[in-house]
């Protein structure tokens, strides 16, 4: 097995598989590096490929995501701030989804950071070895017969090698729970179904990294087998994920405010739409090499401006607390500063530069 990048991008379906039919393999004697005088060709990750008619195609990202990664960085690390200055409109008690949307939006703002300096990738030019320069045999001309099990014109080889963006498919696996959380919040639903939705969504973006590492080496609809069982791993979790917000979520959310109805119904949708949108650009690129490295990157990063950030201000926007519903509101050992000992023992609290003459007690 040749690995072509930290990805083991590996060409192990099959040897001559390009722009015409299937030959067979070499013959077990044909040695690569010497074979039939076939000129090899060194792939990164080390090995090497003999044969007449083989072309390396490397998809790497160019300056356009270079610049797209710093934008998108900045456009998040602007929603983080944005997120703390809407807080200060409601006291502490009550900013559950600032908190929980400032950190989803951090966790995003790290990642395209990393990505913006390089961390965050594989393929081509970053973290690849290529060996030293394979000797050049020439053909064998006073040979009349070849080998056996090798045809004397064997059809041209194309192997694509991509540059995999994994970080922001790494970030999912800590933004989805996030978001999926805040609907249950906001629905109402039991915690054991939003905490169940949340590890399902966490399961349905580990499941998208494990397929990073089987990129297709052919461009067109020919993913790998391991691409795809991994895809459908992923598509089980997702479809497990939305059940839970749709019919336990929509069942909790009707015995809430109409508003609160009406909020929840347009974020999940919202949350639905980003969710299947990302994974269709992720397939046509990583997955089948159909559209370009460049246009895949700044296609998901505008996906998870849309989603993240819109939906994170359209909920903080437009959500209302309910004063008959503190369910969800922070207890106060957590937002209020611990002052003195209470009668049990355990403390009392009070809100921090309270007055000497304030009653300090819980």
């Amino acid at each position: 097995m040749l690995d072509y990048s930290p990805f083991a991008m590996s060409f192990q379906d099959g040897y001559g598989k390009g722009h015409g039919p299937k030959h067979p393999k070499p013959h077990p004697t044909h040695t690569p590096g010497h074979g039939d005088g076939w000129p090899c060709h060194p792939v990164p990750g080390g090995g090497r490929i003999c044969h007449p008619d083989f072309h390396l195609h490397h998809l790497v990202a160019g300056k356009p995501v270079h610049i797209a990664l710093w934008v998108f960085f900045a456009l998040f690390a602007a929603g983080v701030v944005g997120t703390f200055l809407v807080a200060r409109r409601v006291t502490n008690k009550i900013r559950v989804f600032h908190y929980l949307s400032a950190l989803s939006l951090t966790v995003t703002t790290f990642t395209y950071f990393c990505l913006a300096t390089g961390l965050g990738r594989s393929g081509p030019g970053h973290h690849v070895h290529h060996g030293p320069p394979p000797p050049h045999t020439p053909p064998h001309r006073h040979d009349p017969h070849p080998p056996i099990g090798i045809p004397e014109t064997p059809a041209p080889i194309d192997v694509w090698v991509r540059e995999v963006f994994w970080g922001q498919d790494a970030a999912h696996m800590i933004t989805l729970p996030l978001f999926v959380i805040q609907f249950a919040i906001l629905s109402g639903m039991a915690p054991l179904h939003a905490l169940t939705a949340a590890i399902a969504a966490a399961f349905s973006g580990a499941s998208t990294i494990a397929a990073d590492h089987f990129t297709s080496h052919r461009r067109g609809f020919h993913p790998r087998k391991q691409f795809i069982a991994w895809t459908i791993m992923g598509l089980l979790f997702t479809l497990g994920a939305w059940f839970l917000l749709f019919f336990p979520g929509i069942t909790a959310a009707r015995t809430r405010r109409r508003s609160t109805q009406g909020l929840y119904t347009l974020g999940m949708l919202g949350l639905v739409v980003g969710w299947i949108a990302y994974p269709i650009v992720w397939f046509l690129g990583t997955g089948t090499n159909i559209i370009g490295v460049n246009v895949q990157v700044i296609v998901q990063g505008a996906i998870d401006v849309a989603t993240q950030l819109g939906l994170v201000f359209f909920i903080l926007f437009t959500h209302v607390h309910d004063p008959e519903d503190p369910v969800w509101s922070f207890p106060d050992w957590i937002v209020n500063a611990r002052a003195g000992t209470g009668p049990d023992g355990r403390g009392a609290y009070s809100t921090v530069g309270a007055g000497d003459n304030a009653d300090n007690t819980a």
